[in-house]
């Protein structure tokens, strides 16, 4: 009988670095539903848009339908939140 084979799935450097990331003194307040644009995280002029999907008191879950990932992100990140 065949071994079922699991494949890791591919970690992008979004996903590894963006619970430690800070570029804001500020706290995000956000909710669940709420869309949100981080501001270049990493390089200039490029921005993440997504949709929150969960809040705690560190970080905030954001799924990003671009790249068909949720990362999570730390509350204190430059953003802009839409309340919905």
């Amino acid at each position: 009988m065949g071994e079922t084979k699991i494949k890791p799935k591919a970690v992008s450097l979004a996903s590894v670095g963006a619970m430690t990331l800070r570029t804001s003194k500020d706290k995000v307040f956000a909710e669940a539903g709420d869309m949100i644009t981080i501001i270049s995280p990493w390089e200039a002029g490029v921005d993440y848009v997504g949709l929150v999907t969960e809040v705690d008191y560190k970080y905030i879950h954001v799924y990003h339908s671009d790249i068909n990932r949720q990362i999570i992100w730390s509350r204190y990140v430059k953003c802009n939140v839409e309340k919905i």
